[in-house]
């Protein structure tokens, strides 16, 4: 069904983990048509069995006379961990550059890519990121708008204005040699999300140098509604306790800051209850974040701005995230809790 990628040596390998991505994929193989590398490259899908219209998509493409050798492989469990893997695994080039099937790429993407990778001690690169809405509504113009401030995303080197490039623990969307994806054993397949953290920040402990690049640009498809972005803030905050077990030294500010935001605004709010002034810390919190929304400029927004959304856009990414967080925190306590009751009762 597929064209396989060709047997001749390509330097770099482009690798996308994919599944249920019939609206976006498209354009993600049409940006990687027009890219200026000169050289020949090949992209490697991994689908995880996708079952939206994807693999259509995908067969429609194999069957184009592309300016890049184009191979899909089944990525049987459909985790991104396990797709990337089997991506790499599958993929020929020295160079490996991951991407998503919901993005959109500048044309000199990978021909920036592979400069910086090719500079001795880049072993690991990430371009600076911006996200762009999931869909035409106004709702999901200003989750964008949100996710693409300081406040909205902690404020992390890929996804500020860099001048120069800046050696970090974890940049986003990871590119790098595949002797790094060799050396420290893949992505982390019991990690269904901040896998790519987790491969970053074990590859620092080895000692491969990781970068965030200020050019080039890789444009993020952003939740396109507030339900989409519950749900995803969630898994990340869940996900982000299990990456934090493992590697506690990992732990920063930004990432303590929404778990104390929430059990704040939690426990004040019950404790409200008997104590009415209380209601301080809450009230306070969406008084600054509606401050703070009113000084952002809306005249991208398309639809007309809605004065009480944006604040509670910056309230989802925030409390969503903590809840998770302590979700996995929560959770972790009850496993082990139960484990030593049952370890004591069997024990003579």
């Amino acid at each position: 069904m597929w064209k396989d990628a060709s047997p001749l040596t390509v330097r770099l390998s482009v690798v996308i983990p994919c599944k249920n991505e019939a609206g976006t994929i498209g354009r993600v193989l049409r940006d990687l048509a027009v890219q200026s590398l000169s050289e020949t490259f090949e992209v490697v899908v991994a689908d995880g069995l996708s079952d939206d219209g994807t693999r259509e998509v995908l067969a429609k493409f194999s069957t184009l006379d592309l300016p890049y050798y184009f191979h899909v492989v089944d990525n049987v469990s459909g985790t991104i961990p396990a797709g990337l893997n089997t991506a790499v695994a599958n993929a020929q080039g020295e160079y490996i550059v991951r991407i998503d099937g919901h993005c959109r790429l500048p044309e000199t993407y990978l021909e920036s890519i592979i400069e910086s990778l090719s500079v001795p001690g880049f072993d690991i690169v990430g371009p600076a990121t911006r996200y762009i809405p999931g869909d035409g509504t106004a709702a999901a113009a200003e989750i964008a708008t949100a996710l693409n401030t300081r406040l909205g995303n902690g404020g992390t080197p890929s996804r500020v204005s860099l001048h120069e490039a800046r050696q970090v623990d974890h940049t986003v969307l990871s590119c790098y040699r595949r002797e790094v994806w060799e050396a420290i054993g893949g992505y982390d397949e019991g990690l269904l999300t901040n896998e790519d953290f987790d491969f970053d920040y074990r590859a620092n402990v080895q000692g491969y140098r990781v970068w965030s690049l200020p050019s080039p640009r890789y444009f993020l498809v952003a939740s396109p509604n507030i339900n989409l972005l519950v749900r995803q803030r969630l898994r990340y905050g869940y996900w982000k306790w299990r990456v934090v077990k493992r590697h506690p030294q990992s732990l920063r500010m930004r990432q303590i800051l929404p778990v104390l935001v929430t059990v704040s605004i939690f426990v004040s709010s019950i404790a409200s209850f008997w104590k009415p002034k209380l209601l301080f810390l809450p009230v306070a919190y969406v008084l600054s974040l509606y401050q703070y929304a009113l000084g952002l400029s809306t005249r991208t927004i398309k639809g007309g701005h809605s004065r009480w959304r944006l604040p509670l856009v910056y309230a989802v990414i925030h409390l969503s995230w903590g809840s998770g967080f302590l979700w996995g925190m929560i959770t972790e306590l009850a496993r082990y809790t139960t484990t030593t009751e049952a370890e004591s009762i069997h024990e003579p």
